[in-house]
């Protein structure tokens, strides 16, 4: 009788969609992975795409420019890693391996090596786009730049990035060291090796990533 019920065509339907939802027919395999993690910004949205990437093991080089806002996210991740570990009874002394692998940095050529850098600044347009065309530089020429931004055209920030071909939108869900799902936004600039290194992060990170298209807001 359970396989009757409406509950149990809403399980199997969700099952199917995730696994569904998770293949990317046309995206290339990543020709190269990702050790190195650029964040750029503050407040608990980077916070929780850091802790996310050193749960991973991935090195992640966090760049703010003000002093003060780089001191409170550097306290934020501290406290979060101390309540975790307190949470799983864990001695203090077993967060060191992960704060050797975070770098708290103002100096925006410190991003250079990243190969994927996430901007998830809370500022205007204009001061994102102020930040693309300052990194652009410093940057290798294959190193993909995504913006966690979902209330802001993306189009406005291509432009500003000088590589439209390895710019992608990535919207995370907070806290975004818990939740799953990852909204990829490609348009229809970014190349398919953008794509898929961007998708190969996702899945090292533990996310759920799915195709979003260009828009204000989510998709969920």
């Amino acid at each position: 009788d359970c396989l009757e019920t409406p509950q149990s065509d809403a399980l199997r339907h969700v099952f199917f969609a995730e696994r569904r939802a998770a293949k990317f027919p046309g995206v290339p395999r990543a020709s190269g992975g990702v050790d190195i993690l650029g964040i750029a910004g503050d407040g608990t949205q980077a916070t929780g795409i850091a802790l996310a990437a050193l749960q991973a093991g991935l090195r992640v080089v966090f760049f703010q420019p003000e002093p003060r806002a780089r001191k409170a996210a550097q306290d934020r991740v501290t406290r979060r890693l101390e309540k975790d570990a307190a949470r799983r009874a864990k001695p203090v002394e077993t967060l060191r391996p992960l704060l050797d692998r975070i770098t708290f940095t103002g100096d925006v050529a410190a991003l250079r090596d990243a190969q994927i850098v996430v901007e998830t600044m809370t500022g205007s347009v204009d001061e994102k786009r102020a930040f693309y065309t300052q990194v652009g530089p410093h940057l290798t020429s294959d190193t993909v730049l995504a913006s966690d931004a979902a209330h802001h055209d993306l189009k406005a920030l291509v432009d500003a990035s000088g590589r439209a071909d390895r710019f992608l939108g990535l919207r995370f869900f907070a806290p975004a060291d818990r939740m799953k799902l990852l909204e990829v936004v490609p348009g229809p600039w970014a190349a398919g090796e953008a794509q898929a290194r961007v998708l190969h992060m996702a899945r090292r990170l533990g996310k759920r990533p799915v195709w979003a298209g260009l828009g204000p807001g989510f998709v969920a």
